[in-house]
């Protein structure tokens, strides 16, 4: 690891592919999309200290070796849950719905 976090406002997709601020794919070491795992209620599969974790438990890591930690993840319906793992709550009471594309992925705000 070089020490460096992965950058603030990494999201995880509905399937499980980790985006960066940017909206571009994380990588992995392997050069490779990282995937988290999901559990049986579409949330990321997440370790004691907020790390993501792979679909066999173990901790993700980016291209430089460092733990991945979401700021933010989108389920398969599109609710928003916050890094604690709980959904962000609207003005309205109601949990917070990303809209999705035609590709099931979360559709990103011009920067």
């Amino acid at each position: 690891p070089d020490g460096r976090p992965v950058r603030p406002g990494t999201t995880v997709g509905p399937d499980g592919t980790v985006y960066g601020p940017d909206g571009n794919p994380v990588l992995g070491p392997d050069g490779k999309p990282l995937k988290a795992g999901l559990g049986p209620d579409g949330k990321p599969l997440r370790g004691p200290g907020g790390e993501l974790l792979d679909e066999d438990g173990n901790p993700l890591v980016d291209e430089n070796g460092n733990p991945v930690k979401p700021g933010t993840t989108v389920g398969p319906d599109g609710t928003v849950y916050g890094p604690d793992g709980n959904p962000l709550i609207g003005p309205d009471g109601k949990p917070l719905k990303a809209g999705l594309g035609p590709d099931g992925k979360p559709l990103l705000g011009p920067d």
